[in-house]
């Protein structure tokens, strides 16, 4: 894990909120491989939005109008 990266979001794994680093990891793991692929198919431009709508609901900050996914999670 990069420890730079986890910074960046004011996240210390050895110490911090276990459900933000997990939150932390899966936003920076789709960020990668949602990447590629759009690279991959030609896409980034038409993905662009659609990857940080994922990766910011994968921090808890949902966009207006979207549905929780459960009624107690926190914003990261």
């Amino acid at each position: 894990m990069a420890r730079a990266a986890m910074q960046a979001f004011g996240v210390d794994p050895d110490t911090s909120d276990p459900e933000r680093v997990i939150r932390v990891v899966g936003a920076l793991a789709a960020l990668a491989v949602l990447t590629l692929a759009a690279h991959a198919e030609d896409q980034t431009t038409a993905w662009g939005p659609l990857i940080v709508a994922t990766c910011s609901d994968a921090l808890g900050h949902r966009r207006p109008g979207a549905s929780p996914s459960h009624s107690d999670q926190v914003e990261a």
